[in-house]
């Protein structure tokens, strides 16, 4: 029987790719598995430590100065409305009195039977970012900012990054971590 130039072409290319089907189908397909995303605040991460209470079980809590007083603020009006607690490079501002950065949890709005509040964030000029912020009750309990239970910001400026949701009354401390060390401000969520 003869078989044309065309028809072996056919055949051969046919084996061929009956060849490589075959041995495809006893191999395991390959699979790529997501890389995990580094954690750009790794090197941030420091232990998180709540504030304890004084002997008597009382709240230290953090005294401040008006905000536009703050190394580096913008748009505060001087000595009325939001103040800035802290001793260190970053502080939040918060409205309250500068005796006692101190709350209520019973007059602030609710969501999901959370207390929350508007905080600005003030960075001093020189402070190196990225800058980490978390918050931890001196009982353990975790607050949460609007984008989870952490808190970036990015350097020096005046950051309005929104609320933190408190879950209930207590003494909560502000842990921020930044390239210069960590500093912690206390506030009281009262009932």
């Amino acid at each position: 029987m003869y078989i044309g130039k065309g028809m072996q072409r056919s055949i051969l290319v046919g084996l061929a790719i009956a060849s490589i089907l075959s041995a495809c189908a006893g191999a395991p397909f390959a699979t790529v598995s997501p890389s995990p995303t580094p954690d750009r605040l790794a090197d941030l991460r420091r232990p998180l430590q709540a504030t304890e209470l004084s002997s008597s079980g009382t709240c230290p809590i953090a005294h401040g100065i008006y905000a536009a007083e703050f190394p580096g603020s913008q748009g505060f009006a001087p000595g009325i409305g939001y103040v800035a607690y802290g001793p260190g490079p970053v502080a939040p501002a918060i409205m309250a009195s500068p005796e006692a950065a101190a709350l209520s949890f019973t007059k602030m709005p609710k969501q999901d039977d959370q207390a929350f509040e508007k905080i600005i964030w003030l960075v001093a000029p020189g402070t190196v970012g990225p800058i980490l912020v978390r918050v931890i009750a001196a009982d353990g309990s975790r607050a949460k900012f609007m984008s989870g239970s952490d808190l970036e910001l990015a350097g020096p400026g005046t950051h309005p990054t929104g609320y933190v949701y408190f879950p209930k009354p207590g003494c909560y401390t502000f842990q921020v971590d930044h390239s210069h060390g960590t500093q912690r401000i206390t506030v009281l969520v009262r009932p």
